[in-house]
């Protein structure tokens, strides 16, 4: 029982709350940020190489580059949500940090796998 000068502990739902909003917030800005990404990457695929990449089809002849930068700007999407739970049970007041991360890693991604675009061998016959 609660005396009318002391003050009760919110429960673990209440307490938890706010760091779990961010996180749900944050997670909709990351996966804003993948699309921004992945039209981006696009772009600069279909513009490498004075346009030999043609359509989505193309894509193979750069290599391993564009599969990798999908799933470079992806899977921190996928794993955000896990790192985030670790985090907001270690220490909730740093929960933000997981999806900031792995939006940077998104993007860090995608450029480093936009720079092994293979050079595309031309295609023979008609």
């Amino acid at each position: 029982m609660v005396g009318a000068g002391e003050r009760r502990e919110p429960g673990i739902l209440r307490a938890m709350a706010k760091p779990i909003l961010g996180f749900a917030a944050l997670w909709a800005v990351h996966v804003f940020v993948a699309l921004l990404t992945t039209f981006a990457f696009l772009s600069a695929a279909f513009g490498a190489f004075d346009g030999a990449i043609e359509g989505r089809e193309d894509l193979y002849r750069l290599g391993d580059g564009p599969f990798r930068g999908f799933v470079g700007i992806w899977l921190p999407v996928l794993l955000n949500p896990i790192a985030a739970l670790v985090a907001l049970a270690v220490a909730p007041r740093y929960g933000w940090a997981g999806p900031v991360l792995a939006m940077l890693a998104s993007v860090l991604l995608a450029v480093v796998f936009a720079t092994t675009f293979e050079q595309p061998a031309p295609v023979l016959g008609g």
